[in-house]
């Protein structure tokens, strides 16, 4: 592709990237006995500190070590952009949040009492959780204060509103964090021992305050956790195929969740109590359910 003329600054970028990835690969030397031993010497002696990944438009990115699936998404998104919108149920209107106009914007979610939303504001290499108000106009307020490269996202308020659980890398990779809802005495809720690579992510804190429910990967797979609050007892409720995002139902006892155990991402019900589960829906390729509180007409 270096041959190729009427590309852009862009166009040469990515091809100064792939063009200096593959003059380290060539200048490497085979030693290894094996092709997976050739793979591991490319990752931990030619690039200590650096990750390459592909876009679906084919383009190059250099990320950092130890860099995640989130970190993808973000660095996608530092192009494209992306912003948040609200969606009045009654009215049908749909009005955009302005407080926060840099480059991503995701997760949000509402206060218990519906006047703020929270989200993740990602400027950089660093995203931060901020509170807006709910009513699309006025300023944010930062949560969380990471610097570099640190993701807090996908945060999920407890339901007296006074405290949040969210995802965080700060360790060196996804775990569950809560906090009070300024951001103050956070602590971390998912077990973290030295050394440990497992990927914690995506709370759901349960309406009757007892328990908040993430996925966890297990053995390359994401499986359905919940945690209790009180004796931070974990317990696993899914074990076939991949199961991601966790939802409560209002009752507190069950969980909506993704799965492709049927060959396809479907929604499936979970009885926590049971462990019985049913089949939600027919369509493939759904995923990221939330459940609504008891509806009475609003947003």
């Amino acid at each position: 592709w270096q041959y190729k003329t009427g590309e852009g600054d862009a166009g040469r970028a990515y091809r100064d990237r792939a063009s200096e990835w593959l003059q380290h690969l060539m200048e490497m030397p085979h030693s290894g006995n094996s092709a997976q031993e050739f793979m591991e010497r490319v990752k931990l002696d030619l690039f200590p500190d650096k990750v390459y990944v592909f876009t679906p438009r084919g383009e190059i990115r250099r990320l950092p070590r130890n860099a995640t699936a989130v970190d993808f998404a973000y660095s996608v998104h530092t192009d494209v952009g992306s912003r948040i919108h609200i969606r009045d149920l009654r009215t049908r209107q749909v009005r955009r949040v302005t407080a926060t106009p840099g480059p991503m914007n995701i997760t949000p979610i509402f206060s218990p009492d519906g006047r703020s939303i929270v989200y993740s504001h990602g400027v950089d290499e660093e995203a931060n959780l901020v509170t807006a108000p709910a009513s699309g106009e006025g300023p944010a307020r930062r949560i969380t204060v990471s610097r570099g490269a640190v993701a807090n996202l996908a945060p999920s308020f407890s339901p007296d509103g006074r405290r949040i659980a969210y995802t965080s890398d700060r360790s060196g990779h996804p775990e569950v964090y809560i906090s009070d809802v300024d951001g103050t005495n956070a602590e971390l809720l998912t077990p973290f021992a030295f050394g440990d690579q497992y990927y914690r992510s995506d709370p759901d804190w349960s309406p009757d305050g007892r328990q908040v429910a993430f996925m966890s990967q297990l053995d390359g797979r994401f499986q359905v956790m919940t945690i209790d609050l009180r004796t931070r007892a974990i317990k696993q409720h899914t074990s076939e195929g991949i199961n991601e995002d966790p939802s409560w139902a209002p009752d507190g006892r069950h969980l909506v969740f993704t799965t492709n155990r049927t060959g396809v991402k479907q929604l499936y019900v979970l009885d926590t109590e049971s462990g019985r589960a049913r089949q939600l829906t027919r369509n493939g390729g759904v995923r990221l359910a939330a459940w609504s509180p008891y509806l009475g007409g609003a947003q």
